[in-house]
């Protein structure tokens, strides 16, 4: 019944040579929900991001994935970004002349208007061709000069995440200038965190080759382009906490569906369960979940996030974040509830009774009527042929 009402009703204009894709264009993730509680926000650091911008990334996945997870990763309540907590610097690595300091630490204070910054770097302005890993560790040695924390405050912490694509390449010392710059900023005490993303994220040697980087290779992350976001809430703890700390990964639920007639769909997930670097047994006080929720729970279209703070003996917490993710019928990518509205052509209606979509229109059939799919006229006059 409700294929046949979505034929009927579809669009005059190139709609139906997508029908063979309803099944699923029909849903995807709705609004994001008002609820995006980050958990605890203590965090506090000086956090230095070294991102690659060599061709390999290329200008789609710049645009669409790279950005928009730097966005989300300096706007996540759990960074803490803002004067008081966590401030950050940004330098975007390529060739030689392409490798900048792009932020200074702290030049930017409000999350919001940092996350703007992240969504307006433009490709053809920061883009270069090899990927010079070695300069853009080696700018982060110019910044952080002495060990941790003498440097930016001299109270706070220092931390570098390092977004990379491919191996370092560009010369024939590039690679052995990379692992020197890194482990001489690791010996200031520096925590290195290194992420690797794109297409080769899974390649072993590639791989091998950031865990040696980094802090440990407990501070190693890999994800594909299209999968940045399922690092964020690990990236975010493990820029938060000192090495040998306690830390949770994000928990990131399969899709759940709201089926059509309701406007919500039940989602069950797993308790998270953090570890510490040091090993041993930490004594746990106490556990606080918000949004108060136990699963399973009902949640409507959107993304929701619930966060699992753990609090141990020594006033340690480790926040655990779980997403939940529940997707719902859409009209032209917005979701709504078909018990109490309805879709015209890609425009969200109201239902009313004596009503009737014409086009993107919702028209009241006693004064009106439709002719030829989309042209309103008065209910008295004749459609023209």
């Amino acid at each position: 019944m409700f294929r046949s009402y979505f034929v009927l009703t579809l669009c005059i204009y190139g709609v139906l040579a997508a029908l063979e894709d309803f099944d699923e264009w029909q849903y995807d993730v709705g609004s994001p929900s008002i609820n995006n509680g980050g958990g605890d926000s203590k965090c506090r650091k000086d956090l230095l991001l070294i991102v690659d911008t060599s061709f390999s990334i290329g200008e789609n996945d710049f645009n669409n994935n790279v950005k928009k997870f730097l966005k989300n990763l300096v706007t996540d309540s759990r960074l803490n970004v803002g004067p008081d907590g966590t401030r950050v610097g940004l330098i975007l690595f390529s060739s030689v002349v392409k490798t900048v300091i792009k932020l200074r630490i702290g030049q930017i204070q409000d999350a919001q208007q940092l996350g703007n910054y992240m969504k307006s770097l433009q490709w053809s302005q920061v883009s270069g061709g090899h990927t010079r890993t070695d300069k853009g560790l080696d700018l982060a040695k110019g910044i952080f000069t002495q060990e941790s924390p003498l440097n930016y405050r001299r109270n706070v912490d220092d931390v570098i995440v390092l977004l990379t694509d491919g191996e370092p390449r560009g010369r024939g010392d590039t690679l052995q200038l990379t692992k020197q710059n890194a482990q001489d900023l690791k010996n200031r005490k520096i925590t290195l965190v290194a992420a690797a993303v794109g297409r080769k994220s899974e390649e072993r040697q590639f791989q091998e080759i950031l865990k040696e980087l980094a802090t440990s290779s407990d501070y190693f992350l890999n994800a594909k382009f299209n999968e940045m976001d399922s690092i964020l809430g690990t990236l975010v703890a493990k820029s938060c906490i000192k090495p040998g700390s306690c830390v949770c990964g994000e928990i990131t639920s399969q899709p759940f569906y709201v089926q059509p007639g309701n406007t919500k769909a039940m989602a069950r997930w797993p308790k998270p369960t953090f570890k510490c670097a040091t090993g041993g047994k930490v004594a746990l006080q106490s556990i606080v979940v918000s949004p108060s929720v136990t699963s399973p729970h009902a949640f409507a279209p959107g993304e929701h996030v619930i966060s699992y703070t753990y609090n141990l003996r020594g006033g340690v917490k480790v926040s655990c974040p779980v997403k939940i993710i529940i997707k719902g019928l859409l009209c032209r990518g917005k979701p709504f509830h078909d018990s109490r509205q309805i879709c015209c052509c890609g425009t969200i209606h109201d239902v009313s009774s004596g009503y009737a979509c014409c086009g993107p229109d919702y028209y009241d059939t006693s004064t009106q009527k439709c002719c030829s799919f989309a042209n309103l006229i008065p209910k008295n006059e004749s459609c023209p042929y």
